[in-house]
């Protein structure tokens, strides 16, 4: 098979992390950058703050104090929410996460 020279005119290639597509995209696309598409960058960012509340609440939880567990409930959600669109409890949320884990809210925000 011979290579078609329009591959060089491609600059980004975009996709999950995987890394068998590197060697492709190397080989086909010579002058693209790869860069990951923003579903995978979404899918991944929830995923983390999901573990991180779901810590946070059992820890509250395991601790009793049944204010910060309340406070974590729905966090996940809100947090991913545009700030503008909160709606009731939701609006609560980024402070609640401040109260419960600082460090937690000063790198998510």
């Amino acid at each position: 098979m011979t290579r078609r020279s329009g591959g060089a005119s491609i600059w980004i290639v975009t996709g999950d992390g995987a890394r068998r597509i590197d060697s492709c995209v190397h080989e086909w696309c010579p002058n693209a950058e790869r860069v990951p598409d923003g579903f995978h960058i979404v899918s991944w960012m929830a995923n983390a703050l999901g573990k991180i509340s779901r810590r946070l609440w059992n820890q509250a939880r395991g601790n009793g104090d049944d204010e910060a567990a309340r406070r974590m409930r729905g966090v996940r959600y809100a947090v991913l929410k545009n700030p503008d669109r909160l709606a009731g409890r939701q609006d609560e949320s980024p402070t609640a996460l401040r109260n419960t884990d600082p460090a937690v809210y000063v790198q998510w925000f």
